[in-house]
């Protein structure tokens, strides 16, 4: 859960300096969503890997609708927790020395965690269907 509270509370910070850019939405609701779209592409990572090395095929047997409800699932979970349960609020006051980092260095840990969980994926459906077409 401290991964979390790190990824949340610097991905929040980032967002409220960049309020006028995203006005529609609150950057704590922006973080769940963020959040939850990063969980659910490790847990696409980890599936591609188990799928591979158990079933020896490159190509999934779970269907595409279900990794939209796992997302959909882990971004009302991230929202039941952070904001109807107040953690919130726990992260964010008490946080304020910040992990034992500067802000602008969490920052950049929090933008990298969440860009190499875009690339990953990709890389690693290359790398296995590399793999794959070798053998």
């Amino acid at each position: 859960m401290k991964i979390l509270d790190f990824l949340f509370y610097y991905l929040v910070k980032w967002f409220k300096k960049r309020q006028q850019k995203f006005k529609r939405i609150d950057p704590i609701e922006k973080t769940c969503y963020g959040l939850g779209i990063t969980a659910l592409l490790w847990l696409m990572c980890f599936d591609m890997v188990i799928e591979y090395f158990v079933l020896k095929s490159f190509k999934s047997i779970i269907p595409n609708y279900i990794f939209v409800i796992v997302a959909l699932f882990f971004m009302w979970l991230f929202k039941y927790i952070y904001i109807t349960k107040e953690r919130d609020k726990d992260v964010l006051e008490t946080n304020e020395d910040g992990f034992n980092v500067s802000e602008k260095t969490g920052i950049t840990i929090s933008i990298i965690f969440v860009f190499l969980s875009l690339l990953i994926p990709m890389a690693l459906a290359f790398l296995l269907h590399k793999i794959d077409g070798s053998s």
